[in-house]
């Protein structure tokens, strides 16, 4: 390659030789660098033809070696799009305007050696003012596809720059629905919870899922985006018909909804509607007993109590749930709540009968700004404990017979609940009847009874 420095030792080489030399920049500006070529103008008192000859060569293999053009970004994309942008090169350096650019696509990545055999686009905008950003977007692409760009510019001469950087980009296309599985369309009496199943889509990335009692979806109960094929939907109100439908989503965007399906949701089963509540509307503590009585008793009656923030059981409503509990001889049964539920607040608590179906919806408050003891009356047949909640810390609790007769103590407590199985210091049983309790030095005290 020939150089400046190579190209300065020439001229002055010749300069003896009585060959006036001029030299200016030339139109064939270079992308992205300073200009690197010159145009020699010669007049020859000498008539030196030979070596005016091989000047010439030289200079013009100088203005052929451009730099490259940089700054060649991605802007946006379709399925079959790509829009590429750059800031156009001056015609002298940073200033002026190039004459042409030439902009290729391949799905290899485009080096010099195989630029020749990348496709050229059609259309190329006519290059502007230096510094001004353009843009091009390559089209008649094909889906799913990665691509490489590039971009070269030449002056008017042409003197071609050098190739830019290259810009990949992968196209894609917005995804084709899915298909729903199951339930069945119009599928009736469905225990909760119920899983909603749809296809799979080969080009999704994830799945928008909406549930209304609404067949337009104004208002939905589960309005979701999840990356698996199937939703396990729960908290829905009884014998209600609902509408779901779902679409597929990936980086290019979403397909449309599917048709809406349709499922009626289990009533009450046998046994369910015949659960009443046998439990407060306001607890004295923030730890309550949830009580129940069933009509239609059953040694093989199990329940599952669940608490919510609303009537509405949404899993994001649900504040806690019961293990199994077993029904008693009396058909009753009970849970205490464990965890602790926030003062002045409504909550709302349902059972389960067999996991096929739910009671009636109760609700409850608590307010435990005093001591509260449970269960009362405490039948040893039922109960294996009497718990003394919300106890204030560093007191002393007694307990005493009508006669103030001391039974039980405990002092400097904790502040924990006091779970007491009914005996006295001696560790015998208290006989049946009605005791007192109170806290020493507060005016905290009640009653509670105790039979057989």
């Amino acid at each position: 390659m020939i150089t400046g420095h190579y190209l300065c030792g020439l001229c002055h080489a010749i300069v003896g030789l009585g060959v006036h030399i001029t030299m200016r920049r030339s139109v064939g500006s270079k992308f992205g660098g300073e200009v690197s070529s010159r145009v020699l103008i010669l007049r020859s008192r000498a008539g030196k033809r030979a070596l005016f000859r091989m000047l010439a060569v030289a200079v013009v293999a100088l203005s052929l070696s451009g730099t490259a053009l940089g700054g060649l970004r991605f802007e946006s994309s379709s399925s079959t799009t790509i829009t590429i942008s750059w800031k156009a090169p001056g015609d002298d350096g940073s200033m002026g305007t190039a004459s042409q650019y030439d902009i290729r696509y391949s799905t290899s990545l485009i080096t010099e050696a195989n630029w020749a055999t990348a496709t050229q686009v059609a259309g190329e905008p006519a290059p502007t003012t230096a510094g001004v950003v353009q843009t091009y977007t390559v089209s008649g692409l094909t889906p799913f596809t990665t691509y490489y760009v590039a971009i070269k510019a030449a002056d008017e001469v042409p003197n071609w720059s050098g190739l830019s950087n290259v810009v990949t980009h992968t196209t894609c296309d917005s995804p084709l629905g899915p298909t729903l599985v199951s339930p069945g369309n119009n599928a009736i009496d469905l225990a909760q919870p119920i899983v909603l199943d749809w296809s799979t889509e080969a080009t999704a990335t994830s799945y928008d899922v909406q549930v209304d009692d609404n067949s337009n979806f104004s208002s939905p109960v589960y309005s979701t985006n999840r990356t698996l094929s199937y939703l396990t939907v729960t908290g829905l109100s009884l014998d209600t018909r609902y509408y779901w439908r779902v679409r597929s989503v990936n980086s290019c965007g979403v397909s449309s909804w599917t048709a809406a399906w349709s499922f009626v949701t289990q009533g009450l089963v046998s046994g369910a509607e015949d659960i009443t509540a046998c439990s407060d509307t306001v607890y004295g503590t923030s730890r309550p007993i949830l009580m129940l009585w069933n009509g239609e008793r059953s040694e093989s009656n199990r329940y599952y109590f669940e608490v919510a923030d609303d009537s509405s059981f949404l899993p994001a409503t649900i504040v806690t749930r019961s293990d199994e509990v077993e029904e008693e001889s009396d058909g009753s049964a009970s849970w205490h709540i464990d965890r602790t539920l926030t003062a002045g607040h409504t909550y709302y608590w349902r059972a389960a009968l067999n996991s096929e179906g739910y009671s009636s919806i109760f609700k409850f408050t608590v307010d435990p700004a005093n001591m509260h003891v449970y269960p009362s009356p405490f039948d040893r047949t039922l109960h294996e404990n009497i718990t003394f909640t919300e106890v204030p810390e560093k007191a002393t609790l007694v307990v005493t017979t009508l006669y103030g007769d001391v039974v039980r103590e405990w002092t400097n407590t904790t502040g924990e609940d006091i779970v007491w199985n009914g005996t006295n210091e001696a560790g015998r049983n208290l006989a049946p009847g009605a005791y007192f309790w109170f806290v020493r030095e507060s005016d905290q005290k009640g009653k509670f009874t105790i039979i057989e």
